[in-house]
């Protein structure tokens, strides 16, 4: 059923003459009495009481036209939500984020969307990337971010890969490592803690094939809580340089001179469900996510 039909009958019914109701609706009177006919053949009821030359609707006519009258509300209020929703005043964003993507990310982007639009929800989800991605997949989270290493298969998702950055080891600056004389090597941490997010896969590897069978001692995805340990403790973090450079730059923590057997560029990735089309605030997040990698 066409709901230009239904308008057509509101029309008639409100104002009670063919002249008036064709010329709010824009037909002539001819097309609107075709309209109306076809309404009534498509329902297999008469909606109007023709007895008396009056045009007033019969119970059909009135029951039509209450139906009618909440299909048209319902048809506004559809337009209405779809723009509100198209302009990001209100809605839902849930985001998965790597531990490390989130200490970058987070301050900027976040405080860019909660000023801009205060009505729109936001879910964050901070973990491992395969717990994201599986979130994802379950379709418990729009999109996410976070170092694409970790996935084994790429044929559900699709992944743009974003501006690197740099990881490193920091300690703090009257740690033993700092006066060995050379750049560190993995080896060197053996008598020391380690701490670091959880790695992916080919980082443990690495470390594995370095004679270190546990690089890790402390696993914490909590970026802030790393930085803390390391600058009040022999603790030696791996973390993104980005992130602790306030820290290295105000004297709190310094960055490590390590020879490492492994790439020290982030992999990061933009994902989401292929066959799921992104919404206009996971667009407008993948924006800011791109801004803020690039500087």
């Amino acid at each position: 059923m066409q709901t230009r039909k239904l308008e057509h009958l509101i029309a008639l019914i409100e104002l009670r003459n063919f002249r008036k109701a064709a010329d709010v609706v824009h037909l002539s009177q001819p097309a609107l009495s075709r309209s109306l006919s076809s309404l009534e053949l498509e329902l297999d009821v008469d909606l109007f009481d023709r007895s008396h030359g009056e045009l007033a609707p019969n119970e059909f006519g009135r029951a039509v036209y209450d139906h009618a009258r909440r299909i048209q509300f319902e048809l506004r209020e559809l337009d209405r939500t779809v723009r509100r929703i198209k302009g990001l005043e209100e809605g839902e964003l849930r985001v998965g984020l790597g531990p490390m993507v989130a200490a970058i990310l987070l301050p900027s982007v976040l405080v860019e969307l909660v000023t801009r639009y205060p009505k729109l929800r936001i879910i964050l989800n901070i973990a491992s990337g395969k717990t994201n991605l599986q979130m994802l997949k379950e379709d418990r989270l729009d999109v996410a971010v976070f170092d694409t290493r970790v996935i084994e298969s790429r044929d559900d998702v699709t992944i743009e890969d974003l501006p690197q950055h740099r990881f490193g080891f920091v300690v703090r600056p009257e740690h033993p490592l700092l006066a060995i004389g050379r750049n560190a090597v993995l080896a060197d941490f053996k008598d020391y803690p380690v701490g670091a997010p959880t790695l992916p896969p080919p980082l443990m590897s690495s470390a594995r094939q370095a004679g270190l069978d546990q690089l890790q001692t402390v696993t914490c995805d909590d970026i802030a809580t790393l930085l803390r340990l390391s600058a009040a403790s022999d603790l030696v973090a791996l973390v993104s340089l980005p992130v602790a450079a306030s820290h290295i730059l105000a004297g709190a923590l310094a960055e490590l001179p390590v020879e490492l057997p492994f790439d020290t560029q982030s992999h990061i990735g933009f994902l989401h469900v292929t066959a799921r089309t992104l919404g206009p605030a996971a667009t407008l997040f993948l924006d800011l996510v791109r801004d803020r990698l690039r500087e």
